[in-house]
């Protein structure tokens, strides 16, 4: 057995180490981001936007291990585009997932690790079509704004490549410098005048609040 005098010590990292908010952080920067319509935009690259917006909200809400209650009819009714389909199923996949009964008794980590494998899970599938809706955006964008959308697809990539430890320390260092890289680009651009105002900071749009209903 060790000597008492050692027993704070272990316990300290465990009580110091800060909650680990770097994907939430830039999920939601990333929906603020993606929200900015340009000029002159036709109906199809609108409705990317919003579903867009509505996907890294909705990284955000998983989170924070809160219910997702996404629905579908509300989100880019009248939408034809099959990555925009495919993102839909993604998300009504990931808002059917809820935990199991044994899952809400864990309490060997701050997070559920339940709540890492949904999103993991949500990240896997969603990757090619948000891909391909980021990439459907940046044809014919202004070269500032094509940069902010090649950082957000980058920022998804490290999401995709540390699915499976969404929570350690690492990853949360490697997103944070994603979200740092897309601040960067961000301020570079003119004033914001999103499509969905208010999906980073402050009360939920009301296009978010239809997609996603307490």
């Amino acid at each position: 057995m060790l000597p008492r005098r050692f027993l704070p010590l272990m316990l300290l990292p465990a009580c110091t180490l800060p909650l680990n908010s770097a994907l939430r952080d830039w999920a939601r920067q990333a929906s603020f981001a993606v929200a900015r319509a340009a000029p002159g935009e036709d109906a199809p690259q609108r409705e990317a936007r919003g579903a867009l917006a509505a996907y890294f909200y909705a990284l955000g809400v998983l989170w924070d291990g809160a219910p997702l209650n996404f629905q579908p009819a509300a989100f880019a009714p009248g939408a034809t585009e099959p990555a925009i389909a495919a993102l839909s199923s993604a998300l009504s996949a990931a808002s059917a997932d809820t935990p199991p009964r044994w899952a809400t008794n864990e309490v060997t980590s701050s997070r559920p690790t339940y709540e890492d494998r949904r999103l993991a899970r949500l990240i896997r599938a969603a990757d090619a079509p948000v891909q391909q809706l980021l990439l459907q955006l940046k044809t014919g964008a202004p070269p500032g704004e094509g940069a902010v959308l090649s950082r957000i697809g980058e920022g998804h990539g490290v999401l995709l490549a540390n699915a499976a430890r969404l929570s350690q320390r690492e990853t949360e260092r490697q997103i944070m410098a994603a979200r740092d890289a897309l601040s960067r680009e961000m301020r570079r651009l003119p004033p914001p005048a999103p499509q969905l105002a208010g999906a980073n900071d402050g009360p939920v749009p009301a296009s978010l609040a239809a997609i996603f209903p307490p």
